[in-house]
């Protein structure tokens, strides 16, 4: 997945857990539910590891190490926020109707990762159109490199430093 970019790799995962959410959703048996978990497991840990590096190698260095910490606190704010929408569920679940209630629950929690996938497809595609200026470097796209710290920077002097700090990590590895 490395070689595809950050950007690419990232959209991929989205798709898969696309894929593995409709599944878990319209579960007909329990290897298909057991599979589409996978497939939406595999996605959760894709995504943890690329966009993090997406936002270190994209933001200025002054700030990757926060723009990498607010990530973290991003998944934790979903956690919570999934943890909440169970919960006036919990109730209704001591009632006769249990099993209708249970599966509204289930279907709920399924198709929210898939409502958030398609956000994050649909933003990455709008707002954050390039792929890292490593992954630039790395294909010698030094010219979309530059557009893109010109974009960030807006500062010349500033843009050939980090041209050149990139020049010289891709050289050292």
């Amino acid at each position: 997945m490395s070689s595809l970019g950050r950007w690419k790799s990232i959209i991929i995962m989205c798709i898969v857990g696309i894929v593995g959410n409709v599944m878990t959703f319209f579960f007909m048996s329990y290897p298909v539910l057991l599979f589409g978990k996978f497939l939406s497991g595999l996605s959760a840990g894709g995504i943890n590891v690329f966009c993090p590096k997406y936002i270190m190698e994209s933001s200025p260095k002054e700030v990757s190490g926060s723009a990498g910490a607010i990530f973290q606190l991003a998944v934790t704010f979903g956690i919570v926020l999934n943890a909440l929408i169970a919960l006036p569920f919990g109730d209704a679940l001591n009632t006769d109707d249990r099993a209708e209630t249970r599966k509204n629950l289930f279907n709920v929690l399924s198709a929210l990762p898939i409502v958030c996938a398609v956000l994050q497809i649909i933003f990455m595609s709008l707002v954050f159109r390039n792929d890292t200026p490593v992954v630039m470097m790395e294909k010698g796209q030094e010219q979309e490199t530059r557009e893109f710290f010109l974009k960030l920077y807006n500062d010349e002097q500033i843009l050939e430093e980090r041209i050149n700090d990139l020049r010289a990590n891709l050289a050292g590895s």
